[in-house]
């Protein structure tokens, strides 16, 4: 379904409507199913590390573009946003990069955790305003430290994302995805939700090793910033990956794929 063109407000009064009222309301309601679905054009040693860490929580995921040509991050949405366009509307998708994440939880904690939310979409957060240092100012007021929206993580009904994407202004592959969604989202902000205390994704730029611990035995994640215990870990940043490359060693090395 397309909307026809009108006020901001009005779409967002009818995608609210049409999803937070009729499934989000029922936190009960299993979606007709649940999707992990990453973008990548080779099998990486860190594409494994996404698999194995998934496989552990009992998740298959779906992988989108393996040897086709890559030449940005706009390819990898533009996968997304012909991905929504297969799936039944009721369907969670849940995406995720495919270089610099690791899975941490299993369906049902993610599912519990997103229908806590009660909203139709979450996005990852993260505490710099990237790429567009220059829009931090535009961005609402936020007494967490994970204040900016992050591309690396989304989860959310298909059919939510298919009304909310579908007017998203043309852009080429190599485009910053998280550009284009910054954009959007600071034009459409009632209709996003951001994950500012980290309990759905935590994105690992700017956070310091001491702010997270580890259990080696539960495979588990504890931040001391945050919400206690995130389901999915985002090394976003160069800084930022060797910590999730720590992280892995500590928890899945020895994990038999």
């Amino acid at each position: 379904m397309k909307f026809l063109r009108k006020p901001l407000s009005y779409v967002i009064q009818v995608l609210t409507v049409l999803f937070c009222n009729s499934v989000c309301a029922n936190n009960q309601a299993e979606p007709s199913k649940f999707h992990v679905v990453t973008c990548a054009s080779h099998h990486t040693k860190n594409l494994e590390q996404l698999l194995v860490s998934a496989r552990y929580n009992g998740l298959n995921v779906e992988v989108l573009g393996l040897g086709q040509p890559y030449k940005g991050n706009g390819r990898k949405f533009r996968y997304y946003l012909e991905y929504l366009q297969t799936v039944p509307e009721n369907d969670i998708i849940l995406f995720v990069d495919a270089y610099d994440v690791l899975i941490l939880s299993d369906q049902k904690t993610i599912l519990e955790t997103f229908y806590k939310m009660n909203v139709p979409l979450l996005v990852s957060a993260e505490t710099t305003c990237f790429p567009f240092r220059s829009l931090f100012n535009q961005y609402p007021p936020s007494s967490s430290r994970f204040k900016y929206l992050n591309s690396g993580g989304i989860i959310g009904y298909a059919g939510y994302m298919k009304n909310l994407f579908h007017d998203i202004p043309s852009f080429k592959d190599h485009q910053s995805d998280q550009g284009v969604l910054t954009k959007h989202f600071l034009s459409h902000r009632n209709a996003y939700r951001l994950d500012y205390n980290a309990e759905m994704f935590i994105s690992l730029h700017e956070v310091a090793r001491s702010e997270l611990t580890y259990d080696k035995e539960k495979k588990k994640v504890f931040s001391l910033i945050s919400s206690p215990c995130p389901c999915i870990i985002h090394g976003n940043g160069i800084p930022a990956k060797a910590h999730y490359q720590e992280i892995y060693d500590a928890l899945f090395s020895e994990t038999n794929p």
